[in-house]
């Protein structure tokens, strides 16, 4: 005998003989589709994390950033930056004199402070005024240089940005400027020195002449690094000129472990958080890296444990991606299988996304 038992409290009338039943079980009941809301909404941050540890447990995520050919003019001696004839962002063909640059030999150049004429007892106020303040500035000059070196080396580590070595470098040659005129105009009075044109340094009267700086390839100026008037010492950078067309390849830095997975011609998908997605695939595994050049990597890139490989985008790049030193993410298989899976789709399948 089989006996079988259907609750249908669920069912129950709300009516009963016309009276209106106020507690019952229909009214009491609540449907399972709010049930099944409520503990989604409850358990989605812990699906979250499990999906979040599987997705790292099964995939690497490497950095990267963009790159081009590009090229720094430096300072072949100590020296000053008479004038630029390019600007940031200027057009510029191959042999174009970008700057003019006079160099310092060791008949113009001194390791001795500026001597001012000795004052006399007919020497007037004014003179003594302007004297003071050249000394004053002076000190303030040497401590705007002494800032913006420090400026330099932290940009180098990462700790400081391009901006702030910009301001650092408009207040020096803010004081040089004002040094410049207050010396001229003791020239003037004094009529015993013509410091016209003449660094802090170097003595009154030293011939001067200028170098001109040519550009090796037709290119475009990415970086200025000296204004004109602003001195410089030996192997400072100038200009930084990239070629043109540019080149565009991209850095990425992966585990030594990815080696066994990743070979030449391996297609990888980057993103960037600028939006937008770019496939580029490997064209070496051991690219040889200029030392200026590591020394511009950016800060997330330093890490002495990862090895760099070169990528070469498989499409001309986006607007938003032209920008040296873009940051950019690639998410790898940390599983060989995976990798074979995937490329299984991309010549089978061919899905909407990939893994």
């Amino acid at each position: 005998m089989k006996i079988r038992f259907t609750n249908n409290s669920l069912n129950t009338a709300e009516r009963k003989n016309g009276v209106n039943v106020i507690y019952s079980a229909a009214k009491r009941s609540f449907p399972r589709i709010r049930w099944l809301i409520i503990v989604g909404i409850v358990i989605s941050p812990l699906l979250f994390f499990l999906g979040m540890i599987l997705l790292n447990t099964l995939y690497i995520e490497n950095t990267g950033y963009v790159h081009s050919l590009h090229t720094h003019i430096f300072a072949i001696e100590d020296g000053r930056v008479e004038q630029l004839f390019y600007h940031r962002f200027s057009p510029i063909d191959s042999g174009a004199q970008i700057l003019s640059f006079s160099p310092h030999s060791s008949q113009v150049y001194q390791e001795n402070p500026i001597s001012l004429p000795p004052s006399s007892e007919r020497e007037d106020e004014t003179i003594h005024i302007l004297k003071e303040r050249i000394g004053s500035e002076e000190r303030e000059a040497s401590r705007a240089y002494t800032k913006l070196e420090n400026m330099r080396q932290l940009m180098q580590r990462g700790a400081a940005t391009s901006r702030e070595v910009d301001a650092a470098r408009r207040v020096y040659m803010g004081h040089r400027n004002t040094l410049q005129s207050l010396l001229r105009e003791y020239g003037t009075r004094t009529k015993n020195i013509n410091t016209e044109d003449q660094p802090l340094t170097a003595a009154a009267g030293s011939h001067r002449y200028t170098e001109p700086y040519t550009a090796p390839w037709n290119g475009r100026i990415i970086k200025q690094h000296a204004e004109p008037g602003e001195w410089l010492k030996r192997h400072d950078r100038l200009v930084t000129l990239q070629k043109n067309p540019a080149e565009y390849t991209i850095r990425l830095s992966i585990k030594p472990q990815q080696l066994s997975h990743i070979q030449e011609n391996t297609v990888m998908k980057l993103s960037s958080q600028t939006g937008g997605d770019i496939r580029a695939r490997v064209i070496s595994l051991d690219p040889y890296i200029p030392p200026e050049e590591l020394q511009e990597r950016p800060y997330f890139f330093q890490d002495s444990r990862h090895i760099t490989i070169l990528l070469e985008p498989m499409e001309t790049l986006p607007e938003q991606f032209r920008i040296i030193g873009l940051p950019l993410t690639s998410r790898n298989p940390r599983f060989s299988f995976l990798y074979k899976i995937r490329e299984f789709q991309r010549k089978n399948i061919r899905p909407l996304f990939t893994l």
